[in-house]
């Protein structure tokens, strides 16, 4: 955990979420943590790859009843944190 409180998988999640936003589904504009995924307004092909991304990245599962856990990115990204943990 880093001094903030944050854990340093949540950060590296975060990383990997705007790399893909960014490069593989081409967002024009910069995304924030905070940021509510019905905002950025993914469809379903466009989730499937940054869900894939970050479960290989991370070697974990995801399920699709994690989707009520989600509101934000920031979410996203601790869910993932919390899964990796699981598994290690």
């Amino acid at each position: 955990m880093s001094e903030l409180g944050v854990d340093e998988r949540e950060i590296e999640a975060i990383g990997i979420i705007q790399r893909v936003l960014a490069g593989e589904l081409e967002r024009e504009h910069p995304v924030e943590p905070a940021q509510s995924l019905r905002e950025l307004a993914l469809d379903s092909m466009e989730v499937t790859v940054l869900v894939v991304e970050l479960e290989n990245h991370f070697r974990v599962r995801l399920d699709p009843a994690d989707a009520a856990e989600v509101a934000t990115l920031a979410d996203l990204a601790r869910l993932v944190a919390a899964r990796a943990r699981e598994a290690s």
